[in-house]
């Protein structure tokens, strides 16, 4: 048995077919694409294992550390990868039907994990600009001004507890968590929420902290953002909000216009050239130096993205952030090519071992980064070597607030000590 689901492009409250995706049973080839003849004249190819050329598409592997997503590079589409519902869905989407909560359009418990993409969250509130034909999921319920915050911490506090309590949920919690977890995807469980702020009221993700999180992670995110945006890195507008137990981290969206209309977004593992089938086991990693091939090769800014993009290595370089993987770096489409989309959500962590190491190798299979290693380098960001150590020491300057950020932003002295081997400075 198989299904075919028209994919389409959001774009203007118009839809644009893009193609047809076929998913069937089979163990070998579960999935495949071919581009609609309109998208093949005048489109863009949905990735680098999806070339655009007329023709059946088969799944072209990539191994690459990254997310416990729901789908697998090795095994699906990398557009569907970028945009597939968190790891966490299934057990929610089987605790809703417990409490027969089936008739808000929720998938069956049957549903397969490839169909899955397809069958959750909202019209209009997924992530990226494409959509499924035959979606017919509720749309989203929110919060009114004068419910807002209390529904914001009540989420926050749900989510903390995921998933660890989740047989202790009551059928108004699964509710909740449904209707605003369903939307983002990524390796740990997001809310998507509508707020006020300075009034005007937008769409805000929401992270919180995770139980294996050895830190209060929604804090030194937003401590390493402002690090990051004080060296000249372009994030979005963000918040830190004291509620429930560890606080929330509050991001606008890079995959909406300011007027909140959808744009095409996919991140670096998707667009890096993939090997051959025949050398997918044995390639090396893509590095950054693949990511800045992305900007030269399909990019309509690629000065000012290869220079944004060397600040983000600079940066990786003074802290350590294991989460900075190909998947967490992302592009949206926009002026006929890709745009590097602003760094989301970065959260410096204290190095696992003793030797601070790129969650992206430098180039090859070389994890470790230097001034030295940066130098030799910058000719493929279109940096010149002699302007190197001037932004690494406006990176370092940076950087080396970042206790004073800490405790301006409530973090206690014991914190600030478990997290010093995170900078260097």
């Amino acid at each position: 048995m198989s299904s075919i689901l028209d994919i389409e492009l959001l774009y203007q409250s118009r839809k644009i077919k893009i193609g047809c995706l076929a998913i069937t049973e089979s163990n070998k080839n579960p999935l495949s694409f071919e581009y609609d003849s309109g998208w093949l004249k005048n489109g863009y190819a949905l990735g680098a294992d999806l070339p655009l050329t007329f023709g059946v598409h088969r799944v072209t592997p990539l191994r690459i550390p990254g997310r416990a997503g729901l789908l697998s590079r090795a095994s699906s589409f990398g557009f569907l990868c970028d945009a597939s519902p968190g790891a966490w869905v299934p057990s929610l989407l089987e605790r809703a039907e417990f409490f027969g909560l089936k008739a808000n359009g929720l998938p069956a418990k049957s549903t397969s994990t490839n169909e899955l993409l397809f069958s959750v969250g909202h019209p209009g509130d997924a992530f990226s600009a494409y959509s499924c034909k035959d979606s017919t999921f509720a749309i989203r319920k929110k919060s009114t001004s004068s419910t807002e915050n209390r529904s914001l911490s009540k989420i926050v506090r749900l989510m903390e507890a995921y998933p660890g309590n989740l047989r202790r949920f009551t059928e108004e919690d699964i509710a909740l968590l449904v209707n605003n977890t369903t939307d983002i995807g990524g390796a740990s469980i997001k809310a998507l929420v509508t707020l006020t702020r300075d009034g005007k009221t937008t769409d805000w993700v929401v992270r919180c902290k995770r139980p294996e999180d050895p830190c209060a992670t929604p804090l030194w995110t937003a401590v390493t953002a402002s690090l990051a945006r004080s060296a000249g890195i372009r994030v979005p507008d963000f918040s830190y909000e004291l509620c429930a137990r560890f606080g929330a981290f509050l991001e606008k969206r890079f995959d909406r216009t300011e007027r909140g209309e959808p744009l095409m977004a996919l991140s670096a593992a998707t667009l890096c050239a993939r090997p051959s089938p025949y050398k997918a086991l044995t390639a090396p990693i893509p590095s950054w130096l693949d990511v800045a091939d992305i900007i030269n090769r399909e990019g309509s800014a690629p000065a000012e993205d290869l220079r944004e993009l060397f600040l983000r290595l600079v940066f990786a370089t003074f802290v350590s952030l294991p989460g900075l993987t190909l998947e967490r770096i992302w592009f949206v489409r926009q002026g006929g090519g890709w745009r590097l989309a602003p760094m989301s959500a970065p959260c410096a962590m204290p190095p696992l071992s003793g030797s601070r190491q790129l969650a992206i190798p430098l180039s090859g299979n070389d994890a470790a980064s230097s001034i030295e290693k940066l130098e030799e380098a910058s000719r493929y960001f279109g940096v010149p070597r002699q302007e190197v150590r001037l932004i690494t020491l406006e990176v370092a300057k940076a950087v080396h607030a970042w206790r004073e950020k800490a405790m301006s932003a409530g973090a206690d002295l014991s914190e600030i000590a478990s997290m010093q081997a995170a900078f260097l400075s």
